[in-house]
This record gives structure tokens, C-alpha cells and sequence, in this order.
């Protein structure tokens, strides 16, 4: 199963935030991605953090996709993982 999503905001609290909120969602929709969650979310979070506040007209834009595989009858024996993260801050759009 595999997901992606965008995060646009304009403070790092609110990205941070809105990762786990966008998370949640992929959960709900793919219950497989519990398992993950935690490991995708905090490494989104600690690349945000690093990046400096926004100023004025400017937002921090956050690009997530992963996925999980595994055996065809056994969704809970994973044969891969994967997670990709892209974030920059950027005029607002």
C-alpha cells in the first residue's frame, strides 16, 4: 500500500502538526500504515525543524509518499518499507 501528500504552512508548529493530522488520514484510509506511522512522522517533523521560521510571505512546503509491501497473504509479515520526504520553504503560492 502506498500513500503521498502535501503539507503547506506557514510556521513549523503548523507543519509538524498538520504531518500528523495528514498521517491520521492515511491510517484510516490504509490500516496497514499504523504500522509506520510513528517512523514517518517524526522524521517529516525533524526535517521541518531544521528549516528556518518563515517570514512574511513565505510557507513551508512538505512533500511525503511511502509505501509498504508485503507477502499476498499475510499483510503483517512486511517485505519492504519505504518513506520519501521533500520540504522547503518557498514564497507563498
Amino acid at each position: 500500500m502506498s500513500y503521498s501528500f502535501t503539507v503547506l504552512a506557514t510556521t513549523k508548529e503548523d507543519a509538524t502538526r498538520r504531518i500528523r493530522e495528514q498521517f491520521d488520514d492515511v491510517v484510516v484510509a490504509q490500516p496497514s500504515h499504523a504500522a509506520d506511522k510513528e517512523a514517518a512522522v517524526v522524521a517529516a517533523q525533524t526535517l521541518v525543524r531544521l528549516l528556518v521560521e518563515p517570514k512574511e510571505g513565505e510557507e513551508i512546503w512538505l512533500e511525503m509518499n511511502g509505501s509498504l509491501g508485503w507477502k499476498s497473504d499475510s499483510p503483517e509479515d512486511f517485505l519492504h518499507a519505504n518513506v520519501s520526504i521533500r520540504t522547503s520553504l518557498r514564497r507563498k503560492s
